[in-house]
Order: C-alpha cells, then sequence, then structure tokens
C-alpha cells in the first residue's frame, strides 16, 4: 500500500547535520566501542545499551551509531553503549543480520541503525523478501544525506557529461563501486545512466559489503566512479584525492563544496530522489516503557548543541525531529525504490 509521501523538499530544507567534526576517529574505530559512563549516580542502575550494525566498520550506519552512542547513554542513563558491527557476507547489504535483528527476542536495550539500503531498497527489490519497513518498530530517521558522485582526482571525467560518454563509448567497462546490490549507491548509479539515457547494463558494479568500502575502492582506483553519502566523499574531495562531479541535495549546491554543482545544474534534476539516510529502529513488540525511553531520548538528543555541533559540517540534513512522522518517510522511501526497481527490471 503506497503512503502518502511528506514532501522531500521540506524535509531536506530544515538543517545540516552530519558527524564530520569526528570523522577520523570513528572512521578508524574497532567493530565494537562503549562510550565512557555518563550522568552520575544513575547511570550505574541502568542497563547497558547495544546499537547493532549491520555492516561493517567505517561505513554510514556505523559512522551515525558511533556519532549517537555518547549522546543515547547520557540521556538514557545506561552503564554503558556498544555499538556491535554484526555485516553479513559482502554484497548482502545488511539483510541477513537485519532479518536476525528483527527475528531476536526484544530485551528493550539493543536498538539497530539502519540505512536506506538495507531497511527501504533491499526490501523493495525483492519479491519475496525476508521483510518490510512496516515490520520494524521506527524510532526517528536521524540524518538525510545527500549523494556525491564523485571520480579520482586523476580521472580523465572532468564532467558527468565525460562519464556518460565514455561509457556510451566502452559499454560495460566503466566500473563503479556500491555498498552491496540494491544499495542506494547501486541503484543512484544505475538511476544516472538511465536518466542519461543509457542501458543500465552499459556500467559494472564491483559491490563490496559497506559505504566506506567502496569510498575506499574509489580512492585505490579499483572503480572509476562512485556516488557515496557527503559524510564520506566531502573528506576526500576537501583533500584534494577526489574529484566531485554533482550533489544531490535538492537545496542546491553543498555548503561544504560550493564550487561543486548540484545534479539540477548539470541537468540531472531526477538525481535528487537519491539520498542516503540513517534511521534508528527497535524490533517489533519491544515493550512500551522501553520505546517511550528511547524516543525522549532522541528528542533530547535533536535539541543537545554539542551533539549537532559535532556532526553539522558533513553536510547531511537534520531529519529527527523534521520527520515526527519517521514510519511514513521511510515507507515512502520504499515506495520510491519499488517503482524504480520494476522501471529498471531490477525487482527480483
Amino acid at each position: 500500500m503506497k503512503i502518502m509521501a511528506t514532501s522531500l523538499l521540506q524535509t531536506l530544507g530544515l538543517g545540516l547535520l552530519g558527524p564530520a567534526a569526528c570523522l577520523a576517529t570513528l572512521l578508524l574505530g574497532a567493530s565494537s566501542t562503549s562510550a565512557g559512563a555518563a550522568g552520575g549516580a544513575d547511570a550505574a542502575l541502568a542497563p547497558p545499551l547495544t546499537i547493532i550494525v549491520p555492516f561493517t566498520p567505517g561505513g554510514d550506519s556505523d559512522l551515525s551509531a558511533r556519532a549517537l552512542a555518547p549522546f543515547a547513554q547520557k540521556y538514557l542513563h545506561a552503564s554503558s553503549v556498544q555499538v556491535l558491527n554484526k555485516p553479513g557476507a559482502a554484497g548482502q547489504g545488511g539483510v541477513p543480520s537485519t532479518k536476525a535483528f528483527l527475528e531476536a527476542t526484544p530485551d528493550g536495550n539493543t536498538v539497530l541503525m539502519g540505512r536506506g539500503g538495507n531497511i527501504a531498497v533491499a526490501p523493495a527489490l525483492m519479491v519475496h523478501a525476508p521483510y518490510t519497513p512496516e515490520d520494524f518498530t521506527i524510532l526517528a530517521v536521524l540524518q538525510i544525506d545527500p549523494l556525491v558522485c564523485a571520480v579520482r582526482a586523476d580521472s580523465p571525467y572532468q564532467k558527468p557529461r565525460d562519464v556518460v560518454d565514455d561509457i556510451r563509448a566502452r559499454p560495460g567497462a566503466v566500473r563503479y563501486s556500491t555498498a552491496g546490490i540494491g544499495s542506494v549507491q547501486n541503484l543512484s548509479v544505475l538511476y544516472f545512466v538511465k536518466i542519461s539515457g543509457l542501458k543500465p547494463d552499459g556500467v559494472k558494479a564491483v559491490h563490496l559489503a559497506s559505504s566506506g568500502d567502496a569510498t575506499r575502492a574509489l580512492l585505490d582506483g579499483e572503480v572509476e566512479l562512485s556516488c557515496g553519502s557527503v559524510l564520506l566523499m566531502v573528506p576526500h574531495i576537501k583533500s584534494g584525492r577526489l574529484r566531485g562531479l554533482f550533489g544531490t541535495s535538492p537545496t542546491g549546491r553543498l555548503a561544504q563544496l560550493p564550487a561543486m554543482p548540484s545534479a539540477q545544474e548539470v541537468g540531472l534534476r531526477d538525481m535528487s530522489k537519491m539520498v542516503g539516510w540513517s534511521v534508528l529502529v527497535a524490533p517489533p513488540k519491544m515493550p512500551a516503557p522501553a520505546l517511550a525511553r528511547w524516543r525522549t531520548a532522541l528528542q533530547k538528543i535533536a535539541d543537545d548543541p554539542q551533539w549537532v555541533n559535532g556532526i553539522e559540517q558533513s553536510g547531511g540534513l537534520v531529519a529527527i525531529k523534521s520527520l515526527p512522522r519517521p514510519a511514513e518517510f521511510v515507507n515512502d522511501q520504499f515506495n520510491l525504490y519499488e517503482e524504480l526497481g520494476i522501471n529498471l527490471g531490477l525487482r527480483k
């Protein structure tokens, strides 16, 4: 059933967000971490919390979880918060671990940090999906991240048209990296190719375990193109290692990269539909008191200037309070990708 969409332009015009200030530390983080004690005497009385990340360390989901962890501990008065990476096999887009999370007995203290790829895109492309967005209890969409389509700084591609011309001249020769089959990175490039008048099989996908791995593949020259989140792309573009071709923010050029054109400016207006997002979800039947505690804490986190100031430089867009009905947004994204999958012949 289609759910009425909240206007994406309205959603995305409400503020900046993203953990760039601590990006270097987060990218080097271990596969699990516990935040330090917080919150005085009450902290020892509350149980530890776990945020499951169904991807390898270094990707968007992992970074969002690690940025959130100390603030979740502070406002939930938890004794500790562990970020637990549970990646599946490469190319599975976090689906097996996400399914296992849904099937586990809810304890009130374990949540999952999802991305659009595993929460909405993967099930939208699967005729016999193991879950749909309606199976989750959506706590909050934390942030919405415009994508940046980029190439290496030494690439011969200076603008999107150069990529299109090369794909047309050498079908199947141009490689792009993704965070797995059906990820937003995967679909964004296919959509770019489609609206440029080319066949989707004109490019070759290199599917990896996470968005961090996809970015590294571009940096290492294993692929010629990648469309990744602003969170991961901006630091490498600013350092001069990558060249941004365009960004997908529907509000125009990114403040962090004022010299890079928007998708609208390069004649790819519909690419502004392609955005990444981080969403915190609970399993079905989580106890009501636990849900209330998480939702109250998230509202406080959205007002915490330290959290906001620490992540605003990445170019993401604030979503905790701008999406008061986050389940509608998630289902709207599911509908978008289901239709796209049908049109591209990707739904299987």
